[in-house]
């Protein structure tokens, strides 16, 4: 193999492996249950979910109805429906099978950070 083209799969590699680059630590809410809802201009859905993770600035929620991407998100706690619900905005939309019918992985970045009665309650169980 050339030099130049190892150093190009070596930069790429080390990119994979390298430190997680979000300014905000995640948290594992272990599946906790959650209503999801959303809008894109005339277009609205709704539907259950699990948040996998949490942080101030985003989430990870795995789901079977798919928000487009772009869409305005809120997320409510099926455990705890005092809290305040969580709104963001749709980043990436994942599979989580290849060629199988199966949830998908949405990723959220929030609008603002995360209410705090919202993260307490998803962190902590309340």
């Amino acid at each position: 193999m050339s030099d130049r083209r190892k150093s190009v799969n070596d930069f790429f590699s080390d990119r994979r492996r390298g430190p997680d680059r979000r300014r905000s630590s995640r948290y594992d809410t272990r599946s906790l249950p959650i209503w999801l809802t959303w809008q894109q201009g005339e277009r609205r859905g709704c539907g259950q979910g699990r948040l996998r993770d949490l942080s101030v600035s985003g989430a990870s929620v795995l789901t079977e109805e798919s928000p487009p991407l772009g869409a305005r998100v809120q997320i409510r706690l099926e455990t705890c429906p005092s809290a305040p619900q969580a709104e963001g905005a749709v980043l990436r939309v994942m599979k989580t099978r290849r060629f199988l019918a199966g949830p998908l992985v949405v990723s959220l970045r929030f609008a603002s950070p995360c209410p705090y009665e919202f993260f307490t309650a998803a962190i902590y169980r309340a």
